[in-house]
């Protein structure tokens, strides 16, 4: 193994060279268009609520909220559960750092953070914790998520 500018390199299953930054690098296009789909989906809702004079669009976002979360804390549940498993079999300590992982990040990526913006642009925004709000939305997705996570680790490459 050679080091590089990010640190180790290693050498896949079909002898291609892979950087520290590897998983990133592969992951970074779908990361890309997820966020450029969430974002043109936003946009076009909002055309249609004012070409409809539908009034005030900003209501039903919340109902896409509920929507996008539970799948976005689903995705994130799986991917720690399935990385952690992977390269550490300790059961409770892989559905520890499953949920803690999934429910931190997506919160503070999907909640905290959007709330931040709000309040720094002087919007007026209610602080909705959803797995504190509706329970019972979240925690089936969560679970299912971490339940996947060990079926997953040997789809997994690295």
């Amino acid at each position: 193994m050679k080091g590089g500018l990010y640190g180790e390199r290693r050498v896949l299953k079909d002898g291609k060279r892979q950087n520290g930054l590897g998983r990133t690098e592969t992951s970074s296009p779908f990361f890309d268009f997820k966020c450029s789909c969430r974002i043109d989906s936003g946009r076009c809702f909002n055309f249609f609520a004012e070409i409809t004079d539908a009034g005030d669009a900003s209501s039903h976002f919340g109902e896409l909220f509920h929507i996008f979360y539970p799948t976005h804390v689903l995705f994130s549940a799986l991917a720690t559960t399935a990385m952690f498993w992977q390269k550490e079999k300790k059961f409770f300590k892989a559905i520890a750092v499953g949920i803690i992982g999934s429910v931190g990040i997506c919160g503070i990526s999907d909640i905290f953070i959007p709330y931040l913006a709000g309040y720094l642009l002087g919007t007026h925004m209610h602080l909705h914790v959803c797995i504190v709000e509706h329970p019972q939305l979240i925690i089936p997705f969560l679970a299912l998520g971490v339940a996947a996570g060990f079926l997953a680790p040997g789809n997994l490459q690295g």
